[in-house]
């Protein structure tokens, strides 16, 4: 998944709900676990009996046990002084992903109560580092993997968590393409003759209102852009970008901190921030707590989740793909939820793999760009290189192969062994799909709005890079501030 690259592109007072502990005493593929189940006991014995939350984490919490552990039981993060037994709180964002934990952090820095929710085992949505426990020193990102210099918006998080201290710069390294038996540079498999001959339309070059395709194809050669240009572009946004509008493709960023690396992550991979804003943010999160049914009244937000708790809330932010929001906002924003269903949705599946350096012949690389359809495309995490593991990231069409028939083609495009593969991990992704149409959309959905207090979030308003992200849920919580003033 290459779109963050292409598109340039907790808290002292924590406290922890022990709500949910019937079901705690499972890891999360529903197994039992005796080393979780004593954890628990051992967690209960610090808990306020008559509260049941644990007050202070550095009070109740011995260092021996990581953080990390209440997220594996299915516990609630709750950063704030307001538990999720709190009759109302005054926000509750859908969803936990880059989207919004950072609307989150902004709104809970003056001191509101919020509550996120998240239908997963843990917060992250297209972020999701794979760190191993037999490697605790290596880590894979099966998501996003790269942030730069011009994401401002998220370098403004990275230095109010204080994060800044674990940026982790980037080698640069580049993409090469695999042919089916080989694997090629970019150079080799361009024709430069169409190149000159219609490189003149870089002076007229216009995304308005066209289409990935029509833009480039002119541009590159009709040969270039069918035999190459469009497996480049494809895995650029981990998904087919003939038809994907061109204003969101490409962005080019003005702004830039030239006192920070071009290209950067952080030391123990991307996950890291969402770990720091919801640590620091002062607000709560509550996993494996998918929303269900959003109603108002009485200018009261109820949200039922699929496990049959019900929340209430002065303000609700949608931070889910369009297709998840549309269903949640058809009772309240009913003219906005019909405009949401018409934005698509693509799927992919993405299979990480670590393989010990000594096995590999390939050399130092960003990625690998297919040039056929057997995948969209593999990230490697060579630009943060290790003195001995190495990792790469393949994505796929959902359901185009099975497991056995992915590990099959990574090791034949790694020239590897089956024995040679050290560590394994998977996961769906589901981006927004959008066509020629979306800007009209976008600008019917903020014209049709009606609640004042109803705030929409994701990765299908501005673009799909973390800055873009980061950059809607800064407006959107200046919204949000600007909504509550005048209702005081």
């Amino acid at each position: 998944m290459l779109y963050d690259s292409a598109t340039e592109s907790s808290a002292s007072g924590a406290s922890f709900s022990l709500a949910c502990i019937a079901r705690a005493n499972t890891i999360p593929n529903g197994s039992k676990n005796p080393f979780f189940i004593s954890q628990l006991f051992i967690l209960q014995k610090y808990t306020n009996k008559k509260q049941r939350t644990i007050t202070t984490y550095s009070d109740c919490y011995p260092a021996a046990y990581p953080k990390d552990l209440f997220y594996l039981c299915g516990m609630t993060h709750n950063t704030s002084n307001n538990s999720p037994g709190t009759s109302v709180f005054d926000c509750i964002v859908i969803g936990g992903g880059i989207s919004g934990i950072s609307f989150a952090y902004q709104a809970a820095n003056s001191g509101d109560s919020v509550l996120v929710l998240e239908a997963e085992k843990s917060v992250g949505g297209q972020i999701d580092t794979f760190a191993p426990k037999r490697y605790p020193d290596f880590w894979t990102e099966l998501g996003a993997h790269t942030c730069y210099n011009s994401y401002t918006r998220l370098l403004s998080i990275v230095t109010d968590s204080a994060l800044q201290r674990d940026l982790l710069p980037l080698d640069k390294c580049s993409y090469i393409l695999h042919n089916g038996r080989h694997l090629k540079s970019v150079a080799s498999q361009l024709s430069y003759l169409p190149l000159i001959a219609h490189g003149w339309r870089m002076f007229s070059f216009s995304r308005e209102g066209k289409t990935v395709k029509q833009a480039f194809r002119p541009v590159v050669g009709a040969s270039n852009y069918d035999k190459l240009f469009r497996r480049l572009f494809r895995a650029v946004i981990c998904q087919d970008a003939d038809e994907y509008p061109a204003v969101f493709f490409l962005k080019k960023r003005k702004e830039r901190n030239k006192e920070m690396p071009r290209k950067y992550s952080f030391s123990k991979g991307l996950s890291s921030l969402l770990q720091a804003m919801t640590e620091k943010g002062g607000f709560s999160v509550r996993t494996n707590s998918g929303a269900a049914k959003v109603t108002l009244a009485d200018g009261i937000y109820s949200v039922e989740t699929s496990a049959g708790e019900t929340f209430r809330s002065r303000n609700i932010a949608l931070a889910t793909n369009p297709q998840i929001a549309s269903q949640l906002t058809a009772d309240i924003e009913p003219e906005v939820s019909a405009r949401l269903k018409t934005i698509g949705l693509f799927e992919s599946e993405a299979m990480t793999v670590i393989v010990d350096k000594d096995r590999l012949t390939l050399q130092k690389v960003a990625g690998i760009i297919p040039v056929s359809d057997e995948f969209l495309s593999a990230v490697s995490r060579d630009a943060a290189e290790h003195p001995r593991l190495r990792g790469f990231t393949f994505h796929f069409y959902k359901g185009q192969k099975t497991e056995t028939e992915k590990l099959r083609l990574i090791r034949t495009v790694l020239n590897i062994d089956e024995k040679d593969i050290l560590e394994t991990a998977a996961k769906l992704h589901v981006l927004p799909s959008p066509r020629l149409e979306h800007t009209d959309i976008i600008e019917q959905v903020e014209a049709l709005r009606r609640q004042k207090h109803t705030f929409f979030l994701g990765n299908y308003y501005y673009g799909l890079s973390l800055e873009d992200c980061i950059h809607r849920s800064a407006d959107e919580c200046a919204r949000y501030r600007a909504a509550n003033r005048a209702s005081v």
